[in-house]
C-alpha cells in the first residue's frame, strides 16, 4: 500500500537523506519501533520519515489506523502539530513559518476538489507552534509573497530575515 502525507504533516520538513539512511538502517536491523499513524487508510498523520525509511529498507511498514481517534479535521490538525512541534528540533523561525502555513492551510478530506480554509486564525496558529501572532504575521508575508521561499525557511535552508530581504 502506498500512503500519502496529510497536508498538515507535509508542512514539516523531512529528515535529510543521510538521516533517513540511518533510520532505514536501524529499522532494517532492529525493526520499526513505533507504528505509522494513518487516516482513512490513505493519509499519514504521523510517521512520514518512518514510512520513507521502511521503503528504503525494504521493510513492510507497521501502521495504525487513527480515524476513530478524531472527531473532526481540526482534531487531526492539532494532533499533527502537537506531535511534530514537541518532537522536532525546530528553530523559532521554522515554527513561525509553519504557523503561517497553518493559517492558509486547506481543511477537509485532502481529496476534495475545492477544499475550504481550515479556519485556523493567526492567534490559534501562534499558540499551536509556540510563537506570537506578530511573528506569524511576519512569516505570512513570506508565505504570501513566495511560497517556495517560505519552504526554504521551513527546511532551515535560509533564515526568515534573509527571506524577508528577498521579497
Amino acid at each position: 500500500m502506498n500512503y500519502l502525507p496529510h497536508p498538515a504533516a507535509d508542512i514539516f520538513p523531512m529528515l535529510s537523506d543521510a538521516e533517513l539512511a540511518i533510520l532505514a538502517d536501524d529499522i532494517a536491523k532492529n525493526g520499526q519501533a513505533v507504528p505509522i499513524a494513518i487516516l482513512n487508510g490513505t493519509y499519514i498523520v504521523d510517521g512520514r520519515n518512518r514510512y520513507a525509511a521502511c521503503k528504503i529498507a525494504g521493510v513492510t511498514p507497521w501502521t495504525k489506523e487513527m480515524q476513530s481517534e478524531f472527531g473532526d479535521e481540526s482534531e487531526v490538525i492539532r494532533y499533527i502539530i502537537s506531535t511534530n512541534i514537541h518532537r522536532r528540533h525546530l528553530t523559532d523561525e521554522q515554527r513561525d513559518q509553519i504557523g503561517a502555513r497553518l493559517v492558509t492551510m486547506q481543511a477537509g478530506n485532502p481529496d476534495l476538489q475545492s477544499p475550504q480554509n481550515a479556519g485556523i486564525g493567526v492567534a490559534s496558529a501562534a499558540a499551536m507552534v509556540q510563537s506570537t501572532p506578530a511573528r506569524i504575521e511576519r512569516a505570512r508575508t513570506i508565505e504570501r509573497a513566495d511560497p517556495k521561499l517560505a519552504e526554504k525557511v521551513i527546511s532551515g535552508e535560509i533564515s526568515k530575515g534573509a527571506a524577508l530581504r528577498q521579497i
